[in-house]
């Protein structure tokens, strides 16, 4: 399958940009603590673009949606509190926070941003969740290593149940390296792939691809050459956002595609996958959201 057509590099895609970004929200939440406690003569910065509680999605509600997809009835790991998750990418860590609210499992957030980390750090410092710096391009754990040796202290043995991605693949997409002849982000699904336990869930929420591009990129057959040609993940289900119109097409804003399981477990999902009562698997959407099926 080939993939969608490559974006244009931007300063999005890159390492400096985003610890720059954090290095000032760091700034920004050094400030707050001051004024909190009157050791500040000096205004804080009103022009600050990042409000410390948001996240790239939250126009749409990204988080609380995916959340209630992981917690909906439809989501196999729904009644397993203690599911293992590690967040992909995690910038200031309100992904991981807001799902510690359900979940009481083993927590882990990683990016390749050293800002980012101090920064979950410093805010969820009481919510028992582990966060690391970590680049997935540059050494990826792999839930089939037989050495344990070969993973970082943080990797849960076998693999994540629910890996998270929101925003990650978005910014690997408009990073403008080239690995063995290939952009970064043909590598990364791959890459990914080697985080989840059998049985267990990749979720992905993009903003600069559609439904049908991202899923493409996620299900299409991995080239590596120690692997030979096999196809990567199939797709369990989604999460719909707000459908415009223009011009006679219709699109949406934002996509979700949730719950994408690695191929390996594919006898797990069939064609049309079925709930206990034998219906069809309901895809979670929020009220104002009218339902597909896959």
């Amino acid at each position: 399958m080939t993939h969608p057509t490559h974006l244009s590099p931007s300063e999005l895609g890159t390492k400096e940009y985003w610890e720059s970004f954090y290095e000032r929200s760091l700034s920004h939440l050094k400030c707050e603590h001051e004024d909190e406690h009157g050791d500040s003569d000096s205004d804080s910065d009103d022009s600050f673009d990042d409000d410390l509680g948001t996240s790239w999605f939250s126009e749409h509600r990204a988080p609380e949606k995916v959340m209630g997809y992981l917690t909906s009835t439809g989501f196999p790991l729904s009644s397993n509190s203690t599911a293992t998750v590690l967040d992909l990418g995690t910038g200031n860590g309100s992904m991981l926070a807001l799902l510690r609210k359900h979940f009481s499992g083993t927590m882990v957030g990683v990016d390749y941003s050293a800002q980012s980390v101090m920064l979950a750090r410093q805010l969820h410092a009481d919510k028992n969740i582990r966060f690391e710096e970590f680049d997935l391009l540059s050494s990826s754990p792999s839930s089939s290593s037989s050495s344990s040796s070969e993973h970082p202290p943080w990797f849960v043995e076998g693999g994540f149940d629910i890996v998270l991605d929101k925003g990650t693949f978005d910014a690997i997409s408009l990073c403008e390296e080239v690995r063995a002849g290939k952009r970064v982000c043909e590598l990364y699904p791959l890459l990914t792939s080697g985080l989840v336990r059998r049985g267990g869930f990749l979720v992905v929420t993009s903003c600069n691809w559609t439904e049908e591009e991202l899923i493409k990129w996620f299900t299409g057959v991995n080239t590596d050459a120690d692997a030979g040609e096999t196809p990567l993940f199939s797709v369990f289900g989604r999460v719909a956002y707000p459908r415009f119109r223009f011009g006679g097409q219709e699109g949406q804003a934002q996509t979700s595609a949730c719950a994408l399981v690695p191929l390996l477990d594919s006898s797990i999902v069939p064609d049309k996958p079925t709930m206990a009562d034998g219906k069809t698997l309901v895809n979670y959407y929020p009220d104002d959201e009218c339902v597909f099926f896959f």
